[in-house]
Formats: C-alpha cells, structure tokens, sequence
C-alpha cells in the first residue's frame, strides 16, 4: 500500500498518513508532500531550528513528521495540527529498557500485565509506550530524556497533546510492531 494516503481523525485535526521507501526517503516525503499540497516542495523549504532535529516547512502551512523502522518510512502531515509519529518493529530484547528508562507507574504495569497475560502482551505495551513516548517528543519537544522518556503515558491525553496508538495494516506494514501519532493544536 506504499504511496496511497490513509487519513485519521484526531481531537485535534486531521492527520494524512503514507508509506514511503525509506532508501532515499527525503526525495520520496518531497514528492508526496508536493502531490498533496499541489506545489513544489524541496530541501530547500525544509528547515530545523538550532538546537532541534524537528523537520519544519516554515513557508508552506502544512505540519509534516515521518518515522522510519527497518525498511519502511511512514510520513505524516496535516493542515490542523502538529504532528509527531513514530513505528517501532519489536524484539524480545528491550523489555527489560522499561526498568532502567519508564516511569514507575509504567514499568508496574509492564510487569503486571507480564504476570498475567504474557511476554508478548507485555512486550506489545512496551512498544506501545515507547511509540507514544517518541512521538509525543517529535510533536511538543522538550528534553527526551529527562522529560519525556521517564514520563507516564500510560494515558493518551497529556496536556494538550493528543496519542492515538493506530493499526499499522491498513498501512501495508506486516509484522509485530507498534506505531503511535501525537497531535497538538499549531501555534
């Protein structure tokens, strides 16, 4: 499903989701940015601020953040709101990160859920949360390791940035793995 565009409503506004090559993704996010804004899109209109690796296109009003795991980019935008997305493939391996880097109000229920539903289900929250967690940074900022990564997000609400954890097959991405969006309103 690579190229075709999948929208999701949030609180906060609509979000257009897409799969793009991750070899070369940049030239691939301005082709398809272009397309659905109907105006050339390049390098050039691609901006960072000092101190920030957050992509802006500061001329063109438009909010646009991608995420790359393994082969796959999912970029995403919206004229509404800031955006922030992140997809994480799993591996049994990680789990035991919660520990050392979750809020402990996280990491009780990883282990909670652990005891009573499994390693799988547990390892799918973990992904859940980190998901959450990346794409709550991409889209309100701040310091990722002393903020945002020891931060709960067991909930989807947290100040006005709005988490929706989204099924990553309507995307075509196949597979164990988590993708999360994060919306807050612009300005």
């Amino acid at each position: 499903m690579e190229g075709e565009w999948q929208t999701v409503s949030t609180l906060n506004g609509t979000v257009y989701l897409a799969v793009v090559p991750k070899a070369n993704h940049r030239e691939h996010i301005f082709e398809k940015l272009s397309l659905a804004l109907g105006c050339p899109i390049t390098a050039q209109d691609l901006k960072t601020r000092p101190g920030s690796t957050r992509p802006e296109f500061p001329e063109l009003s438009v909010d646009a953040n991608w995420t790359h795991s393994k082969d796959i980019c999912v970029l995403a935008y919206s004229r509404e709101c800031r955006v922030g997305i992140d997809l994480e493939f799993h591996s049994r391996d990680r789990l035991k990160l919660a520990d050392r880097f979750y809020s402990g109000e996280e990491v009780e229920r990883i282990h909670q859920i652990e005891q009573t539903e499994g390693e799988s289900a547990a390892i799918r929250l973990f992904y859940a949360l980190w998901c959450r967690k990346e794409a709550f940074f991409k889209c309100f900022g701040g310091d990722f390791f002393e903020g945002t990564l020891r931060r709960s997000l067991l909930e989807t609400r947290i100040e006005n940035v709005q988490l929706t954890d989204l099924d990553p097959a309507p995307l075509g991405i196949q597979g164990e793995c988590s993708l999360c969006l994060a919306t807050m309103p612009l300005g």
